[in-house]
């Protein structure tokens, strides 16, 4: 599968990271993906990642992430401050990749303490594993 880019994926590699929050989806109190929306914070700048089929989206994001929620209609986005949770908070990013999958396609995210995070989107649903 080839993967089309919707926006610029950021030049971040070899800079500190100031952030990383993943945003998950709940439905009606069921959990759908842990990561729906991702977004990572170098040089003072919020930058976005999200996944459609076959498509990564970067944007930027103009302020600090807040969890959010449509309660009408049973949707809630909850946040995990994986950076302060994984320790990355202060660690250089050695580099990323993006690959597709069979499935989806995912992320990877390098860091200098030797942790890795992995953004992954199967069959339209995101989640994030610190490995």
């Amino acid at each position: 599968m080839v993967l089309e880019f919707i926006g610029e994926p950021p030049v971040i590699g070899e800079k500190t990271c100031q952030g990383l929050i993943c945003e998950g989806f709940e439905f009606e109190g069921e959990l759908v993906g842990t990561a729906n929306v991702t977004y990572l914070k170098f040089e003072g700048i919020w930058h976005c990642l999200c996944f459609d089929p076959g498509t990564v989206h970067w944007r930027l994001w103009p302020t600090q992430p807040e969890p959010s929620a449509v309660t009408e209609e049973g949707w809630n986005y909850p946040h995990v401050d994986v950076g302060v949770a994984a320790g990355l908070i202060g660690m250089q990013l050695k580099s990323y990749e993006t690959s597709p999958t069979e499935r989806g396609a995912n992320v990877v995210f390098e860091f200098e303490n030797g942790r890795k995070v992995l953004i992954e989107n199967i069959d339209d649903s995101t989640g994030y594993q610190v490995i």
